[in-house]
């Protein structure tokens, strides 16, 4: 938009002495068009664009000069014509020039009276934010992280729980070009706990200053004690937000990125090894929630109700940018609450009237496992306003899907919203999703068959059949197609790679700029149904059904062994004539208590709880007796 306004008004004649419009480092597009026309040099157009960086594409600017040195036109002729940039004409067509700050911008000045409604964690209050206060409340934080030494590109870890206080440091570090590095805030005060590692892990990697919350005490001081003699810069979330108020704010002092500068470092869960971080551009968040908008319809009219967290890129993209983008009102609960009340979540649905919500297929499992223990005892509410509802983020069980819906369509769930998807971090968020108001599809297929000839045969449902569940097309620019492992294309019905291109894509890791593929056997779900029919036809217990289940079967006789062996162990110490012997007794029994307490701090989100009477692991909920196969894959 820079490149024509100036063009047009240059051709225009326009009065020397009235300055064009101005790029980041205060070089007008003309003046660019003007070197590149004295020299009609494609190298010279693009050394130039490369040092400055302007508004105009790469492949958008070498197309120019080709065509001038085609034509015979000069570069300010060529812009003038446009048509023969096809692919920046696509590009600011779809939207896909802009960049994050300039959406929060134009949301603000087109819907001023929308906004966030942040639930508050402890009384479900709300305190609502419209998007002109975030963004001056973004710009005058930006100030702060650049008076406190932080300068463009470099990476900011944040670790910060309540959602306003994120929302501002996340913009911030937008506006100043800062890269911010969400991750889980610390709820358990000990240095052993998940979330504390995965941020010591983290700051390993990238050694950034990191923000967290110091009204939780315990936790601050956990993390002090942790980096204490690193050389690790640790800041309190409160004070920026404190700092942010008082600042004197100056609306000229501006960072404005590129379009293919990073914007985001989303870390990967670590689930199949050390986390990567993932460096996201403007383009592929852009592209990508332009994408869901388009798979939601979604328009300033709806409104968003959501639980998950803003460190995860389905609650930071799909739950907050794309919400932004068409305008709408969202309604942000806080993930402990959820945990603790899940159906808040449709009381929220319901006095909102909410139209658009999202959730993984493990909340849809607790969620449904709630709705079942207290049927008689639920809240009334009316859920007919809901139109959309996105499942993703992992594994998607079509039984539970329908099992939820049988449970909601009382209270006024529409049929057939639920709509399953399939993404991953190094595609920003989504790669394929399920299209609206369309029944849920299922494929029951030969398993032996496909892990013996690679090959798909859809079968009736039986002992040897396995059911998967559709989660639809490629989205918008995202281009997804099924490869051997040599990177050949396979035939319909035939099992392979997923191969995903496009603009959601990245194009490397943070810690690691070499690597630009994941492994093929890295990226799978582990609670896809077994395979091994005939194996497991012979076992003892009939549980086993996924392959997650098989791992709980290993691990079951693992602990089995172990408590039987350490059992008799601490039996013959305690019974020898040697108090020396004797004494070494009890300390045996420490790591199963560790081993339990870790297990308690993982489910405490879900009120459960370790039996550790019992020789295996099973768990206790509001009373109930719990085996491990009886829980959610992502629990599982």
């Amino acid at each position: 938009s820079l490149a024509g306004y100036n063009a047009g008004r240059m051709a225009a004649g326009t009065d020397a002495e009235q300055p064009l419009l101005r790029l980041p480092r205060t070089l007008a597009v003309g003046d660019i068009i003007a070197f590149a026309n004295d020299r009609r040099n494609t190298e010279a157009f693009l050394r130039i664009y490369y040092k400055i960086g302007c508004g105009i594409t790469k492949k958008a600017a070498e197309y120019a000069c080709e065509a001038c040195q085609r034509s015979g036109k000069t570069v300010l002729e060529e812009l003038l014509t446009f048509s023969p940039l096809s692919q920046y004409a696509r590009d600011s067509a779809a939207g896909l020039m802009d960049l994050l700050p300039q959406l929060l911008e134009e949301t603000a000045a087109r819907y001023p009276e929308h906004g966030i409604f942040h639930v508050a964690s402890g009384d479900t209050s709300e305190e609502f934010q419209s998007y002109p206060e975030l963004l001056r409340n973004a710009k005058e934080m930006a100030q702060v992280l650049y008076r406190r030494g932080l300068r463009p590109r470099t990476p900011l870890i944040l670790s910060v729980d309540a959602s306003r206080t994120f929302l501002e440091i996340f913009w911030g570090c937008l506006f100043s070009g800062v890269l911010p590095a969400p991750l889980a805030h610390m709820r358990t005060p000990k240095a052993d706990s998940m979330e504390a590692q995965k941020i010591f892990h983290v700051w390993e990697a990238i050694k950034a200053p990191i923000v967290a919350d110091s009204s939780n005490e315990r936790a601050f001081a956990v993390l002090t004690d942790m980096f204490k003699g690193t050389g690790a810069t640790l800041i309190a979330s409160e004070d920026l937000i404190t700092e942010a108020r008082i600042v004197d704010f100056q609306e000229d002092d501006r960072y404005i990125p590129q379009h293919d500068d990073s914007a985001v470092l989303q870390f990967s869960s670590g689930s199949t090894g050390m986390p990567k971080g993932a460096r996201l551009t403007h383009r592929n968040l852009i592209a990508n929630i332009r994408a869901l908008r388009a798979i939601e319809g979604g328009t300033s009219e709806d409104r968003l109700v959501t639980w998950l967290p803003y460190f995860h890129d389905f609650g930071l993209f799909g739950c907050h940018l794309m919400p932004m983008l068409a305008g709408m009102d969202q309604i942000k609960m806080d993930p402990f609450q959820f945990a603790q009340r899940p159906f808040l979540w449709m009381e929220k649905i319901h006095e909102h009237r909410g139209t658009i919500t999202s959730a993984t297929n493990t909340g849809i499992e607790h969620l449904s496992a709630y709705i079942g223990l207290r049927a008689d005892r639920l809240p009334e509410v009316d859920l007919s306003c809901l139109k959309v509802w996105t499942v993703g983020a992992e594994m998607i069980s079509a039984e539970s899907c329908r099992i939820l819906q049988e449970q909601l369509a009382p209270m006024g769930l529409a049929p057939h919203l639920l709509m399953p998807g399939y993404g991953l971090t190094e595609t920003t968020l989504v790669a394929t999703c399920h299209p609206r108001n369309t029944p849920v599809k299922t494929f029951t297929l030969d398993r032996k068959l496909m892990v013996s000839e690679q090959v798909v045969r859809y079968v009736p449902k039986g002992e040897d059949a396995a059911e998967f569940t559709s989660v639809g097309k490629p989205v918008q620019y995202c281009e997804v197609r099924i490869a051997d492992k040599d990177g050949k294309p396979l035939p319909a019905d035939r099992v392979g790679v997923v191969e995903i291109r496009g603009d959601n894509v990245i194009s490397d890791y943070f810690d690691n700029p070499e690597a630009t593929y994941i492994p093929y056997d890295v990226i799978r779900s582990y609670d896809r149904p077994l395979i091994m029919g005939d194996f497991t036809a012979r076992m003892a217990d009939k549980n086993v059904k996924s392959e997650l289940d098989w791992q709980l079967y290993l691990l079951q006789r693992r602990y089995l062994d172990y408590q039987v062996n350490i059992g008799n162990k601490m039996i013959e110490m305690l019974s020898s004539d040697d108090e020396e012997e004797r004494r070494k007794a009890a300390p045996l029994s420490i790591v199963k208590r560790r081993f339990q307490d870790m297990i308690d701090e993982l489910f405490s989100y879900t009120r459960k709880k370790i039996d550790r009477k019992r020789n295996d692991i099973a768990f206790y909920q509001d009373g109930e007796l719990l085996f491990p196969y009886k829980l959610s894959s992502g629990e599982k």
